[in-house]
């Protein structure tokens, strides 16, 4: 009963003073508030004034872009290589080649000094080949003869439209420039010799519009009315899609204007202006709150200052409260965050007391589970991540395209031993990679794996590659972990043959001592310098951080340190020609004996 007459004398005080408090702030407010709304009003036409001033200097940098992006195409249609090759129906050998070089080159030239540029195009229809700056030479596919001559509005020249097109392996919204000769609308589509294009990606357009800032939260974009093409600095949602709706149906005849729209609680002022040159309507949007911050935020200082003067009056009766309250209640948040399972949460305390005491045991007890669970979990489920990505990365979809297609072509020439021994020797790696469960196989198979290996990369390479496996045969029956030493020899395949032109010669070589088993692979390609070998160590030491390159060393390297411990692993030695690696592992090691399939690692 006390108890609750007590609170009901605090609860009356404080509505007391909240209102004593009110009453007398309730003029000054209004006046404040007042000079507040004239200050955003001014504040708001100030903005949109230099609004309009960075939208005028962005058009006119982008109408001059564009206009010397057309140039190119109009330079080009003139051009002599282009003029005879449009009116030729049929052309073979060295003089065609040659002409496509050139205007290869010419298109190389051109996209290197564009900015905006991706890709240069020309269909010959009279030939029916295409010639293109990012795929080189092609039959002109009827889809692309269909989207161009449909996508033709009026008589000009020179059209404008959207497309999807694939540049660098990857499926691209474009803005295509193209150019008829003669024009589509003068002739029957029958008649036209060439089409003269250029794509320009859309995601260019996206990063120049992401450098024109109104503000921390301006978004800016293009607005193409004749094609309902729109071009942004983010992905279109809902609220560019109101925008876009309310541009369109309502200010469609305006050069520029501004407009405010409240959307999802956030009230926005829009800006646009419009290009005559392009046809296009460059609009920014930023939350008004932006602008107009610093008032905001006086005006939410005098909202701060109210709550602040109530809550004072009632403050010092709660001080012996909080002190017992806080800190038991911190201490209770933190329990129950390290019961969910969140073993990093700590706790930064400055008191100088007994709370400080419990404080740092608890966080002590945090750091001993997390270790425990460091040592007893992470390391396996990184263990098991890391031979999963190594499993994983064997399915390599070019290494087994390029066989197939060796296969294939063997085939047309009738050469069926190569075509059998590729078939079997590409069945046996599959095999091996994914029938056999077993975490450890015996040196002998992990070899006679690399072998395969190695043997069709030699019917690929029978010039340029060669390949020797030296182990003493009292090794082969020394179980190691399985796939660590054919990732090895791709490696030395791949990094030496991109980088020369000699013959690149691999080989295996296992020793053993009293201390280890040391198995080296060894090239004699062009080899890493003294700087990229350290920075290969360092990303080997890196335990947490899985690299984008070098990640098969990175895998094997930490597959063998987590089975074996500190000391075992991948050396990358300093050598004077070539590159060799060397794994370290244990003498004394027993296989698991399992030969089941592997149902669990994929």
């Amino acid at each position: 009963m006390l108890r609750r007459k007590a609170r009901e004398v605090r609860f009356g005080l404080l509505l007391k003073l909240t209102l004593f408090f009110l009453i007398l702030t309730i003029p000054v407010n209004l006046i404040s508030l007042s000079i507040l709304n004239s200050a955003v009003k001014s504040m708001h036409e100030e903005a949109t004034q230099s609004t309009y001033s960075k939208l005028q200097f962005f058009l006119d940098r982008l109408e001059a872009d564009m206009e010397k992006v057309k140039q190119f195409e109009i330079v080009l249609r003139n051009d002599q290589n282009i003029q005879f090759l449009s009116s030729a129906e049929q052309m073979e050998g060295y003089e065609k080649v040659r002409l496509y070089k050139d205007l290869l080159s010419k298109f190389g030239m051109i996209v290197a000094n564009s900015e905006y540029i991706d890709d240069l195009f020309v269909n010959f229809y009279g030939l029916g080949e295409r010639l293109s700056h990012a795929s080189g030479y092609s039959k002109i596919p009827v889809s692309e003869t269909e989207l161009l001559f449909d996508s033709a509005k009026d008589n000009s020249v020179l059209q404008r439209f959207y497309r999807k097109v694939r540049i660098a392996n990857q499926l691209t919204d474009v803005l295509t420039f193209a150019l008829y000769a003669p024009g589509i609308f003068e002739v029957p589509r029958e008649e036209v010799s060439y089409v003269l294009g250029m794509d320009i990606s859309l995601d260019k357009f996206g990063k120049l519009l992401r450098s024109f800032k109104v503000g921390d939260s301006g978004e800016a974009f293009i607005l193409d009315p004749d094609k309902n093409g729109y071009v942004g600095s983010r992905s279109r949602g809902e609220l560019e899609d109101r925008i876009v709706t309310v541009l369109e149906q309502q200010y469609a005849d305006s050069s520029q204007g501004s407009l405010t729209l409240d959307e999802s609680g956030e009230s926005y002022m829009v800006v646009y202006q419009k290009s005559k040159a392009l046809n296009w309507t460059l609009a920014v949007y930023v939350v008004e709150s932006d602008i107009t911050g610093s008032i905001d935020r006086v005006r939410h200082l005098i909202r701060i200052l109210i709550i602040v003067s109530i809550f004072s009056i009632i403050g010092i009766s709660m001080v012996t409260y909080r002190e017992i309250y806080k800190p038991i209640r911190l201490l209770f948040n933190a329990m129950r965050n390290v019961e969910r399972g969140n073993h990093d949460t700590r706790i930064v305390s400055k008191r100088k007391d007994e709370f400080q005491y419990v404080y740092h045991q608890f966080n002590q007890m945090v750091i001993r589970i997390e270790q425990l669970i460091q040592e007893v979990y992470v390391q396996e489920l990184r263990l098991n991540q890391a031979e999963l990505k190594q499993l994983q990365s064997q399915i390599n979809p070019h290494f087994l395209y390029n066989c197939f297609y060796i296969i294939y072509r063997m085939s047309q020439e009738g050469n069926n031993e190569i075509v059998s021994e590729m078939a079997e020797y590409l069945g046996k790696y599959f095999r091996f990679i994914t029938h056999s469960a077993a975490e450890e196989v015996r040196l002998q198979e992990e070899l006679q794996h690399s072998g395969f290996y190695m043997k069709i990369q030699k019917i690929r390479f029978p010039e340029r590659l060669d390949f020797q496996f030296s182990a003493d045969p009292g090794l082969m029956d020394v179980y190691i972990p399985r796939l660590i030493v054919q990732p090895l020899v791709e490696n030395a395949i791949v990094h030496g043959m991109e980088k020369t032109n000699k013959k690149i010669i691999v080989s295996v070589d296992v020793s053993v001592n009293d201390s280890f088993t040391e198995i080296m692979v060894n090239d004699n390609g062009p080899g890493v310098t003294e700087e990229q070998r350290m920075t290969l160590e360092s990303v080997l030491a890196d335990e947490r951080t899985h690299p984008k390159s070098s990640c098969a060393l990175w895998n094997i390297h930490w597959r063998l340190r987590y089975k074996y411990g500190p000391g075992y692993g991948v050396d990358i030695p300093a050598v004077s020609l070539g590159f060799k690696v060397v794994l370290r592992l244990p003498n004394s090691r027993k296989g698991d004996g399992s030969d089941a399939p592997d149902n669990d690692r994929g």
